[in-house]
């Protein structure tokens, strides 16, 4: 009956893990009333085997699901719809209202995993749901349990949990940096913060050497986020996000906003670095070359050559930053 009604073998091997369907199988009772009355698509399977789950194991992957990037908002497409365990239990040790949770909650996700197939682990420890009907279901759950406030304390739980990590690998790095700044989109952190500002900084940083467009246009709304937000935008802790927006800006070919974000950078390393520091000297660099790609030719050259006149005079003709400021056409 079950195989008539499913031909999707997903779909029938979700049935086959309903209680109902269980049991009236080993008592050799089930009825086609029952299969009958069964959820026709693989979500209303998933629905029906949340509310068969412990309660402790609800719990662990509601919290689970709420602390995955893409689970915050979709304003930033990062598609992480992973968690760290280890990030979940620290945010939860801080929140007297949700402390309670902290001893089992670990054990509960490696029991997901083990007993009931609802996560897995992939790299590094970090988890994610066996299919995304789940991560629905779950996340579904989590929305009509937590209010906008309990959800926000658990954001802030969760950046606070961040901040006192040491020594992560690169990868759950990268997924809390990818929190940080979904959370930033959301509304739920201050993009302006020193947090969300070296978040922003490391993953634009790697999305900087991809040839992909979509990638850089992904580093330029992350950057205007941080750029756009409230703060003193002559601070040297933006210096470095500003340089990686003002190159996606001319690489997804907005030249002219590219020049005013090199223009912008390079008269606060003037005023706070001086004219002739190296930092300073490489803005003009990128100055003139973004001037040329914007078809300010005239400009571009005026530029350069104002650059490799102070270039010879601070570093000398044969440094390696003169030759290449003579080597530009």
């Amino acid at each position: 009956m079950l195989a008539e009604r499913y031909r999707n073998p997903w779909a029938l091997q979700t049935a086959c893990r309903l209680g109902a369907v269980r049991r009236g199988a080993a008592r050799g009772t089930l009825s086609k009333l029952t299969v009958d009355g069964l959820p026709d698509a693989v979500s209303g399977l998933y629905g029906q085997l949340w509310l068969e789950l412990p309660d402790g194991m609800r719990e662990a992957l509601t919290l689970a699901v709420l602390s995955a990037p893409t689970a915050v908002g979709a304003r930033l497409n990062f598609g992480d719809d992973r968690w760290d365990p280890a990030l979940v239990l620290g945010a939860v040790q801080t929140e007297q209202w949700l402390r309670e949770q902290a001893g089992p909650l670990l054990d509960d996700l490696r029991l997901a995993a083990d007993a009931y197939s609802w996560a897995r682990t992939v790299e590094e420890w970090l988890q994610r749901f066996q299919d995304p009907a789940q991560r629905d279901v779950a996340l579904t759950a989590a929305h009509a349990e937590y209010s906008e406030q309990d959800r926000q304390a658990l954001y802030k739980a969760l950046a606070e949990a961040l901040a006192a990590a040491a020594d992560l690998t690169p990868v759950r790095r990268r997924h809390g940096d990818r929190l940080l700044l979904a959370l930033a989109a959301e509304g739920f952190l201050d993009p302006a913060s020193d947090s969300v500002v070296e978040a922003a900084t490391r993953i634009c940083e790697a999305l900087s050497v991809s040839p992909a467009i979509v990638d850089q246009r992904l580093l330029v709304t992350i950057a205007a986020l941080v750029m756009n937000a409230p703060s003193d935008q002559s601070q040297r802790r933006l210096w470095a996000l500003q340089g990686l927006f003002g190159s996606a800006l001319g690489e997804t070919g907005l030249y002219a906003d590219s020049v005013l974000v090199w223009r912008a950078l390079l008269a606060d390393q003037q005023r706070v670095l001086g004219p002739d520091a190296p930092d300073t000297l490489t803005t003009r660099n990128n100055l003139a070359s973004w001037l040329g790609q914007a078809g300010q030719v005239e400009a571009a050259v005026e530029q350069s050559r104002a650059l490799l006149a102070d270039q010879q005079r601070v570093q000398g003709p044969d440094a390696p930053g003169t030759l290449a400021t003579r080597e530009q056409p």
